[in-house]
């Protein structure tokens, strides 16, 4: 799991350290559509942290995209997504030192098309969650607030997200809405780790960085907007009972429907076979965050060929809750 519990610190460092100037230099001659500022930065930020997934969305001319897999670690991927880059990313790629090639996986599709396959990879593998994003797509803010909002949720703990062009009001906007939804996470902004950023909807300070940093906890943050945890279940399980194993947070209530569905491996062709089973619940402080459903949640075994996954959606009133990474729900 990646964990990056030193970086608040790093960041402050490195802002006002002569590393960073000679980052920018090292970058000076490269030819860069995005400011050489920031690219040295997630450059720098890359190299430290030594993510094992990273995620670029937007990738224009593969410049940005060159450098961040120039920084990753042996055995890092970098996988960039433009729905645009179809017939000219393969190309520029292609030109690359082969260590580079091997490093870096391009898709011409849309934000909304890699998390929806992401979702389905990640219930069996969930080792390719991802431990850093870079957004540099659309920056209208109903699709800034998607790309953070769909990151965050594939983020591993301890993750980052660097954002760009929030002199812009779309990612700007889409910043301030996240860190509302998400009160357990940090901003890097300007030099400096805050829980709430010193930009507003009006704009950024005079003089201040064109993009931020989001810090997620080092824990699974369950807040306002819905969470949802999924896993591979086996045909005859049976569900008697939800804990939450909780580790944080100021809620006292959380509000949780759970389901198991089965279905079998050619569903997605003939429609047929599906089965599904749900209950819903309410976990209280008060009672150990632990519930227990109405009656047993199960699906029959009619095909041995066949998925079968649990699924439970947490949602919180008011407050927040952090749960266990390794495990955050106990089902019994």
């Amino acid at each position: 799991m990646f964990m990056a519990s030193d970086l608040s610190d790093w960041l402050c460092r490195f802002w006002s350290g002569p590393e960073y100037k000679a980052w920018i230099a090292r970058l000076a001659d490269v030819a860069l559509r995005t400011p050489t500022g920031e690219v040295a930065f997630l450059a720098a930020l890359i190299e430290h942290a030594k993510p094992r997934r990273t995620l670029e969305i937007g990738s224009l001319f593969g410049q940005t995209s060159r450098v961040m897999a120039e920084a990753l670690p042996e055995g890092g991927r970098l996988t960039t997504i433009d729905p645009y880059g179809g017939e000219r990313l393969p190309d520029i790629i292609a030109s690359w030192p082969e260590g580079l090639r091997n490093k870096t996986k391009f898709l011409p599709v849309t934000s909304g098309r890699f998390f929806s396959d992401l979702d389905h990879v990640v219930v069996a593998q969930p080792e390719e969650l991802l431990d850093l994003v870079f957004i540099d797509g659309n920056h209208e803010f109903p699709f800034a607030l998607f790309d953070i909002l769909a990151s965050a949720d594939y983020l591993t703990p301890g993750g980052v997200l660097l954002v760009d062009n929030v002199e812009q009001a779309g990612p700007r906007l889409a910043i301030l809405e996240f860190l509302t939804l998400n009160p357990a996470w940090r901003v890097f902004y300007g030099g400096a780790v805050t829980r709430e950023p010193v930009f507003s909807t009006a704009g950024l300070p005079l003089g201040g960085p064109t993009w931020a940093i989001l810090l997620s906890p080092e824990d699974i943050q369950v807040g306002t907007a819905p969470r949802k945890f999924r896993g591979k279940g086996g045909p005859g399980n049976v569900y008697k009972e939800v804990t939450l194993n909780v580790t944080g947070g100021d809620a006292e209530v959380a509000s949780a429907r759970f389901s198991v569905r089965s279905y079998p491996f050619d569903f997605h062709l003939t429609g047929h076979g599906w089965q599904e089973a749900h209950a819903s619940v309410t976990c209280r402080r008060s009672d150990k965050w632990t519930a227990d459903f109405e009656k047993p949640v199960t699906v029959e075994r009619r095909n041995s060929d066949a998925h079968f996954v649990w699924e439970l959606t947490l949602a919180i009133q008011c407050g927040y809750l952090l749960l266990d990474p390794t495990k955050p729900v106990l089902l019994a």
